[in-house]
């Protein structure tokens, strides 16, 4: 196994210089992790929660008692607190999935966009959760599952789980905007154009492989 001296990162194949650092390494083979280097992981999980749940605790009580003290009359303790909550959990997810990069952007799009929906009614629901979020955020996750199943074909089968996946999200934008509840713009129907398109191109360039694969994983 090839490993940088300088970075730590475990290196695919023979190569003369780190694909991270680009620092000289000797030769050798190594094992096959896909199109991401593994690096290694000198912090644990348990440690980053505890610093981060530790900085939110704190700067929620900054936010407290700035607000109370100097302006009172504005009442930003609970939005921005609310803030503060919604980048804790997260991050904590984002750390957790950190080995999974598939499911970590899954799990990240869906509670943005929950946390979202959540924010716009707290604050008077004005729309903006359905009519930007939602397409935007599942648009955004239908082209990354799309492209990276073809860049990283060791996990060909499960970028394209994830892909069908992210489309129920493109549905939900599609059943919005037929039932009224978002509005007909270009922000909703584009990302719903672009979740359509790459489902079509899916099924004309890999149909049969892909289909099979909805039949393994879903037994449809």
């Amino acid at each position: 196994m090839i490993k940088c001296d300088s970075c730590g990162v475990n290196i695919t194949g023979k190569r003369s210089h780190c694909p991270l650092c680009g620092k000289m390494i000797s030769g050798g083979q190594a094992e096959d992790y896909g199109v991401f280097p593994k690096v290694r992981v000198k912090v644990s999980y348990d440690l980053i929660v505890k610093i981060t749940t530790f900085a939110a605790i704190v700067a929620i009580l900054v936010i407290n008692i700035i607000n109370f003290s100097f302006i009172p009359h504005l009442k930003l303790y609970v939005p921005l607190s609310l803030g503060v909550g919604c980048a804790w959990l997260i991050i904590v997810v984002g750390v957790r999935k950190r080995k999974n990069i598939p499911k970590n952007i899954l799990y990240e799009g869906i509670i943005s966009v929950l946390l979202c929906l959540l924010w716009d009614k707290v604050t008077g629901w004005h729309g903006w959760s359905v009519n930007y979020v939602i397409p935007i955020t599942f648009a955004a996750m239908n082209v990354f599952y799309f492209v990276m199943s073809y860049i990283d074909r060791s996990k060909n089968s499960q970028y394209q789980i994830y892909f069908v996946l992210s489309l129920f999200g493109t549905l939900i934008s599609v059943i919005l905007w037929l039932t009224g509840a978002a509005d007909p713009t270009p922000f909703v129907t584009i990302p719903i154009g672009v979740g359509v398109s790459l489902l079509i191109a899916e099924l004309i360039f890999r149909g049969k492989k892909f289909v099979s694969e909805l039949h393994r994983r879903f037994h449809v």
